[in-house]
């Protein structure tokens, strides 16, 4: 059963705003990155749902969620559908002859469709990825650590997840990650141009088991990862970062650290390695500073106000 027990007519109806809420996204992020020259539907992508999970994120800590959320959740459906119709009209054309290996791919991406629309049921999913956010969705305000345990590590993620309960979506989460990971493999089919070699790519990545674990719930582990290595990509065949790309990359890593805690990790190694490659002065580290605080600066002042004991760590996550 789902967690939404009500709709608009049927809890099907999620699945297509759950689909508007992430065309939307990417949508606002395709304006955003509309003159940078890598910009693709998976970066708008990402750019889109980090921004947008971020504003809601900041609304929900300064207590403004009952009204404001909702009319940012159908704003993002509404220029969704414009985004999605004008989507299915472009005419995309294959650079390569569509072979065998084509079609298993295109035919294991469907599976992994139906796999994502269904009912999410993962134990810890339906108790801290959707019940933070069914929570936020009840409530108004983000929980506390009396609340439940798991709560104290939630981030953008689960605001993700909000605003798709908002328009009675509870599959947006795993929708999302499939529509990254597809995104993703169609990026690097522009960039791969050897058939035999881009469908060595796919395989290897598709083949992964946790792959069908990662697109059946809301958990957000699949997409922070496909953010990561793009970053990682950008990193490694870019030889100078200028300011701007270096921010862009920056958010990203910013973003995906957000989405779940245990990519600060990563985005720690992913971020040393773009300092050493920027150029770094006086207006990237302004900006960088003003980027780090939009992110983690709300969080920080909310868990200074609620925790008796403050530490170090609470600047990121609300563990005590």
């Amino acid at each position: 059963m789902n967690i939404i027990s009500y709709g608009f007519i049927h809890p099907i109806i999620g699945i297509f705003t759950g689909f508007l809420l992430i065309f939307g996204s990417e949508f606002l992020g395709q304006l955003l990155l509309k003159k940078n020259k890598h910009s693709s539907f998976f970066l708008n992508l990402a750019v889109g749902v980090i921004l947008v999970s971020l504003i809601a994120y900041i609304v929900v800590l300064l207590g403004q969620s009952q009204y404001i959320n909702p009319m940012i959740s159908y704003f993002i459906i509404i220029i969704g559908l414009y985004n999605f119709i004008y989507f299915i009209k472009k005419k995309i054309y294959l650079n390569y002859q569509l072979n065998f290996y084509s079609y298993l791919i295109f035919f294991y991406l469907l599976s992994l469709l139906l796999i994502s629309i269904s009912a999410p049921t993962m134990a810890d999913a339906l108790d801290y990825h959707l019940g933070v956010a069914k929570f936020i969705h009840n409530y108004h305000y983000f929980p506390n650590h009396n609340y439940s345990i798991h709560s104290t590590i939630s981030g953008l993620g689960e605001i993700f997840n909000f605003l798709g309960l908002i328009v009675y979506s509870d599959v947006v989460g795993s929708l999302l990650q499939l529509i990254s990971l597809a995104s993703f493999l169609y990026y690097f089919s522009k960039v791969i141009l050897d058939k035999s070699k881009y469908t060595l790519f796919c395989l290897f990545i598709l083949s992964s088991p946790v792959i069908i674990y990662f697109v059946s719930g809301p958990k957000y582990q699949l997409f922070p990862q496909l953010i990561t290595t793009f970053v990682l990509y950008l990193l490694i065949i870019t030889k100078n970062l200028n300011i701007k790309l270096s921010l862009l990359l920056l958010f990203l890593i910013f973003g995906a650290a957000s989405m779940k805690l245990s990519f600060f990790i990563t985005g720690f190694v992913l971020g040393i390695f773009l300092l050493i490659k920027s150029r770094i002065n006086f207006k990237f580290v302004i900006s960088a500073l003003i980027l780090s605080l939009f992110f983690f600066l709300p969080k920080a002042l909310f868990n200074f106000f609620t925790l008796e004991n403050f530490k170090y760590i609470n600047f990121f996550s609300f563990v005590f």
